[in-house]
């Protein structure tokens, strides 16, 4: 599914890297200098890198990570790259 997603944006993953599902949350923290965020699903806290491949996604003409805000509810399509968890889609 997560696959078909960038597909259909014509967006691709890089070779070495699996898509990992799509999560439903809420953003906890986003941390402009570093470049990530954290999400909060349920019960679980995961924490996002952001790439220069990462696209976002909202109702506006133009997104990016800037406009992610505390408490915003997203669907993040990531893959795993060693220990992180890389966003390659994020929706609001």
């Amino acid at each position: 599914m997560a696959i078909a997603v960038l597909l259909l944006l014509g967006q691709s993953l890089a070779p070495d890297a699996i898509a990992q599902g799509i999560q439903v949350g809420r953003i906890i923290a986003v941390d402009t200098v570093s470049m990530d965020f954290l999400c909060q699903t349920n019960n679980t806290i995961r924490q996002y890198w952001i790439t220069r491949a990462t696209r976002f996604l909202t109702r506006g003409p133009r997104a990016s990570f800037f406009d992610l805000r505390t408490g915003q509810r997203v669907q993040v399509v990531s893959h795993d790259a060693g220990k992180l968890a890389i966003a390659d889609l994020v929706t609001s």
